[in-house]
């Protein structure tokens, strides 16, 4: 039995599974009953192509299977016509994880929702999500299992033509896992920060205008200790933010994602300025703009994430412990009525 999904410049074509089959071929014409042009599509150990017909004509296709006895007879012939009304056929990118998976695309800018298949090496495939947003994150997944995704848009509420599918996506324990992160909004400012992830190299941020991306760097701090980042966001507009591991070889998936929405109510932070006195690292700077009240001094050693150490109304503070020729990172978070800002940048300082 043959199943026939059209889209723009594509057609899926689906059917039930045969015995013994190792390989099905699909056969097509330009006029019913034939003859028929074969190589349309061979598809080894899947029961489903993808065509791509010119939007407009009426095909007709066949399938035969393939096995150990040679080729089976056709099954019965089916007709298909792309349409260039009809969706486009969206673009997928995966990622392996540690016992996750990550599958995402381009947004399709009239689909409601989308259909996310998938199959375990050369298994049938099952529907196993339906996001909403552009992006997908599979953690019903084994580690060394190989996995492959195709995707659905769904416009007015009919699924379109399946997606080309992936390469098979081998979750692994040997690579990262992704940060887990909060944010802070700020003035034209999110500050992104996370736990340090084990085994880390470095990270990269990423941020979206749009939900579920897709998203563009926004910083890549080198150092497993390195965990705070900020991404500029228009004020009034959500950000949507993710963050990666790196272990010097690869990338995590991305992190879930966080939305925050800075505001020109908060304050902006400028940088500390570091100085030795009297065998003290002090901190000095400007004041915030939006009538900052106080200030939150974060430090860290290379060892560690930053940590709160101190808050004052003033404009200087004077830190002592410390321990000789170990170089801190300062960081700066102002507060005013509306609440606290996102950090300065991080700036190092090497105690005396």
């Amino acid at each position: 039995t043959l199943n026939i999904i059209s889209g723009n410049t594509s057609t899926t074509i689906l059917w039930s599974p045969v015995a013994d089959a190792t390989s099905y071929s699909v056969s097509m014409s330009l006029a019913p009953g034939g003859p028929y042009t074969a190589g349309a599509c061979t598809a080894a150990g899947d029961t489903h192509c993808n065509l791509t017909p010119t939007n407009g004509i009426t095909y007709f296709a066949v399938v035969q299977a393939n096995g150990p006895g040679g080729t089976g007879t056709r099954s019965a012939e089916v007709s298909l016509t792309a349409l260039n009304t009809l969706t486009l056929l969206p673009v997928l990118t995966g990622i392996a994880g540690n016992n996750a998976n990550l599958v995402s695309w381009p947004r399709i800018p009239a689909a409601t929702s989308y259909l996310v298949n998938r199959r375990t090496g050369a298994g049938p495939w099952s529907q196993v999500g339906t996001p909403t947003v552009s992006i997908h994150y599979d953690e019903d997944v084994l580690n060394a299992e190989s996995y492959q995704y195709a995707i659905q848009s769904v416009v007015a509420g009919v699924p379109g033509a399946w997606s080309l599918s992936t390469a098979p996506l081998a979750a692994s324990s040997a690579l990262p896992l992704p940060p887990v992160i909060s944010l802070t909004p700020g003035n034209a400012l999110v500050t992104v920060r996370w736990v340090p992830v084990p085994g880390a190299a470095s990270y990269t941020g990423r941020s979206s205008l749009v939900q579920g991306g897709p998203y563009g760097s926004t910083c890549a701090p080198v150092g497993a200790f390195e965990t705070v980042c900020n991404a500029t966001i228009p004020n009034g507009a959500p950000g949507y933010l993710v963050a990666q591991t790196s272990n010097g070889a690869t990338f995590s998936i991305y992190s879930p994602e966080a939305a925050a929405t800075p505001s020109a109510m908060l304050p902006l932070a400028n940088n500390p300025n570091p100085s030795i006195v009297a065998m003290k690292v002090r901190l000095t700077w400007v004041a915030a703009s939006g009538a900052a009240t106080s200030y939150r001094i974060y430090r860290r050693s290379p060892t560690t994430a930053p940590a709160l150490i101190a808050q004052t109304p003033g404009l200087t503070f004077d830190d002592d412990f410390l321990t000789t020729g170990v170089v801190y990172r300062y960081w700066l978070q102002p507060i005013n009525a509306t609440g606290p800002g996102a950090w300065s940048a991080g700036i190092p300082a090497t105690a005396p």
